[in-house]
């Protein structure tokens, strides 16, 4: 059985998931392409919104850019579902995760027991600096 703390899911202001479908681009391959808003995520899995319907068991490369840390956190998982929402072109999607660095499950940690880094924000673009992609 799921400690509660494993389950609990939060919000973390301004992050954003990058994924590459494994059947395209092999597992350890970083994430590229756009960005898309995290809607909330726990140490088990993560809900995030794309732009197209991603299927049921395919794994992904995810990784997710927190304000609040210089690196992402990078992890595999697997979608577990995928839900139209209003708009086109717009899905709301849960995965699980298959596998986290230590290092990074380590951040998962800090970031569930700490509110302020969760909503701590980016800092504002240099002129000249390559903002978000998408």
């Amino acid at each position: 059985m799921f400690e509660r703390r494993e389950l609990e899911r939060f919000q973390v202001g301004e992050a954003l998931v990058r994924y590459n479908k494994c059947h395209i681009f092999p597992l350890d391959k970083k994430p590229v392409g756009r960005d898309y808003p995290l809607v909330n995520v726990s140490l088990q899995g993560i809900r995030f919104i794309t732009d197209e319907a991603l299927p049921v068991h395919d794994q992904l490369s995810i990784s997710i850019d927190i304000p609040a840390f210089s690196h992402p956190i990078n992890l595999k998982a697997r979608i577990c579902w995928t839900r139209p929402q209003k708009g086109p072109d717009r899905f709301l999607t849960g995965a699980r995760f298959l596998h986290i660095p230590k290092s990074d499950e380590l951040k998962l940690e800090l970031l569930l027991d700490d509110r302020i880094l969760r909503k701590k924000s980016r800092a504002p673009s240099k002129p000249g600096a390559q903002g978000t992609l998408g």
